[in-house]
């Protein structure tokens, strides 16, 4: 005891901080990869394949990092494709991207975690946030270890910092960097921007707001010079209704569930009480923290993100095919949530997540029970996903009849025949995704 009869401080707050902060990266980190079917970590899904293919063509890798792709520049898939293609041996590609995805993944929860704790959400709060980061139900159907699709934990991480205050200018500018790579990473931070006009004053979130508005410039020229092959969908009567039941069994089906199955769950229960029952916990806590006028901003820029990520990416992204062929008609049987309705899903999530944490600090018995029983669905649906989905790849979309061991092996066997200086390896879901790989890079 000191003098004064109290215990000692910890004279080491921020190594405290730090290895608190570490202990829970590496915990994510493993959460992130053992999620992931070991098939899947050993597979190059899809868009990778652009990214390593561009980084392998170029004699300086690094030079490739704002190219556009798309129609929109991917700085974080650039950037681990050139690292992988830069250290790792081609058999290593695919363990190598998926570790460096999941290693990102894993910075952005414990990231999500520190802000939140610095905007005013409790210890139990910024946990389950933290957790949901890697433990969404839906998330490693196809957005788990995959670098195309780091451009969704840029927007899961975009409203906790934009409502974010920096203390100290080194951490404004730090956070502006972030803030910057994002935007660089996805475009539709554009969406999130109103809450950097939330209180606006001469502080170190100017920081935060710069990074965001010169990676988002630089987003909008990407798109302008270069741009998207359209595959928008035409609006009509139709549309606007399976945009809105796709709301209804994919992003709220994203807070509870990894996929459907439609053995007629809706021809008993109808749609009104599937929207019920998924979506009224999260309207509720988002109605209940309006009222009670905690972080207004945060919870309209949460509730409608929601809704508008959702609609864009049905209409860039033409989404009517994919629904039509998944929804609960009568040739489908079962089917995964979208990586569209993924982040939706999450800042549905979030909201509960809010509202519980107000419920724990008020320190009432009655408000802490409803609260642990709001953060226990959350948690029993994130472990059930994990159990179920790990062993029997039930609702996994990433599998392929071969391996990519196995198309290194005949690209060799290819390329030593002579005659040829480049190869395509073909990667999952199939053509026209492929690596392509020069034949002196393969035989070294």
């Amino acid at each position: 005891m000191t003098e004064a009869g109290k215990a000692p401080e910890s004279r080491h707050p921020a190594r405290q901080s730090w290895l608190l902060g570490l202990g829970l990266f590496g915990l994510a980190a493993a959460i992130g990869w053992f999620r992931i079917p070991a098939s899947a970590r050993s597979l190059i899904w899809a868009d990778d394949a652009g990214f390593l293919s561009a980084a392998a063509a170029s004699t300086n890798p690094a030079a490739t990092l704002l190219t556009p792709y798309d129609g929109y520049l991917h700085l974080l898939p650039r950037l681990l494709a050139a690292a992988t293609v830069a250290w790792v041996p081609v058999l290593e590609f695919p363990t190598a991207l998926t570790a460096l995805a999941v290693l990102v993944t894993a910075a952005v929860a414990v990231g999500v975690a520190w802000l939140a704790r610095g905007i005013g959400i409790g210890p139990t709060g910024a946990l389950a946030l933290y957790g949901l980061t890697v433990g969404a139900p839906a998330l490693a159907n196809e957005v788990l270890g995959t670098a195309a699709n780091l451009h969704w934990f840029a927007l899961w991480l975009a409203p906790w910092l934009f409502a974010y205050r920096p203390r100290t200018a080194w951490s404004g500018r730090l956070l502006g960097l972030v803030a910057l790579a994002a935007a660089l990473t996805e475009l539709q931070l554009a969406l999130l921007l109103p809450l950097l006009l939330w209180r606006p004053t001469r502080d170190h979130r100017w920081w935060i707001a710069s990074g965001a508005v010169l990676g988002l410039a630089a987003q909008a020229a990407a798109t302008i010079f270069v741009p998207r092959e359209s595959l928008g969908s035409p609006m009509d009567a139709a549309v606007v209704k399976l945009i809105g039941q796709g709301f209804v069994t994919q992003v709220g089906g994203a807070i509870w569930i990894p996929g459907w199955s439609f053995e007629g769950t809706l021809g008993w229960l109808g749609w009104l009480a599937v929207a019920a029952v998924l979506l009224l916990p999260s309207l509720m806590a988002a109605a209940w923290l309006l009222i009670t006028k905690w972080q207004r901003p945060l919870t309209l820029a949460l509730l409608g993100g929601a809704v508008a990520l959702w609609v864009a990416a049905f209409v860039v992204n033409d989404l009517s095919g994919a629904l039509l062929q998944s929804a609960p008609f009568p040739d489908a049987v079962r089917y995964a949530i979208l990586r569209h309705a993924i982040v939706p899903g999450l800042y549905l999530s979030a909201l509960i997540v809010i509202a519980a944490d107000r419920l724990v600090q008020r320190r009432r018995l009655g408000t802490t029970v409803v609260a642990m029983v709001l953060i226990g669905a959350l948690l029993f649906a994130a472990v059930s996903a994990v159990v179920s989905v790990v062993p029997n790849h039930r609702f996994v979309k990433r599998d392929s009849p071969t391996t990519w061991a196995q198309e290194v092996a005949q690209a060799r066997s290819t390329c030593a025949l002579g005659g040829i200086e480049q190869i395509s390896l073909t990667v999952p879901p199939g053509p026209p995704w492929a690596v392509q790989l020069s034949c002196a890079r393969l035989l070294r």
